[in-house]
């Protein structure tokens, strides 16, 4: 129906059952990448549910051996296109396995993500996204956080890997200041990691 290079479609994680489709939601619509991406993620993020002609890939590839390969490339097809066709539909069932790696105990390989958003964080800001520049440092934060609380909570002591993790978090809270809203809670949460007393005294005149 339409002449478009990528097309995506909703999942659903499952333990092995069969979604319910509603045919209502079967009709592709067309979508402005910016928008789609700062509404729908995750979904624009996963390397899977998305249909590509072949000349997508002609100088972009996966990076060989990184974990969340798709958080390095998906990005950049996506906002080579000013418009994605998309499905509401669930059509991809994303199986959930309790000891796949993302799921497991933190290690640092799990760092290696920081990187691309990183990346991210770079193309956004030189390509002039800014609604897409402000939600991924909304994730960056909130991804920060999950790895934080992941090597606390680590078996092993990564000390070292847990003061890089804060000096990461300073350095995103200082240099996209102007793109981040207090109110998220996941600023709250970094706030309360890199200034705990800052935070604490914040909190303390807020309530009184």
């Amino acid at each position: 129906r339409y002449d478009i290079d990528v097309s995506i479609c909703s999942y659903v994680q499952t333990g092995g059952e069969e979604p319910c489709i509603d045919a209502d939601t079967l009709d592709p619509t067309l979508w402005n990448t910016e928008d789609f991406y700062t509404a729908k993620t995750t979904n624009a993020t996963i390397a899977c549910g998305k249909l590509y002609r072949k000349q997508c890939f002609q100088t972009i590839r996966y990076p060989v051996g990184k974990l969340h390969e798709d958080e390095y490339t998906t990005y950049q097809i996506l906002f080579s296109h000013s418009t994605l066709a998309v499905i509401a539909a669930p059509l991809y069932c994303y199986f959930h396995n309790p000891a796949s790696i993302t799921t497991s105990e933190w290690t640092p390989r799990r760092m290696e993500v920081m990187s691309a958003f990183d990346e991210q964080l770079a193309f956004f800001s030189d390509h002039n996204h800014p609604a897409a520049l402000k939600r991924r440092v909304r994730s960056y934060l909130w991804m920060l956080n999950s790895q934080y609380h992941g090597a606390c909570s680590a078996k092993r002591d990564y000390a070292a890997e847990i003061d890089h993790l804060r000096t990461k978090m300073k350095h995103i809270l200082r240099s996209y200041a102007r793109h981040i809203d207090r109110r998220w809670p996941e600023y709250v949460a970094i706030a309360e990691i890199v200034h705990p007393i800052r935070s604490r005294i914040r909190n303390l005149i807020h309530r009184s």
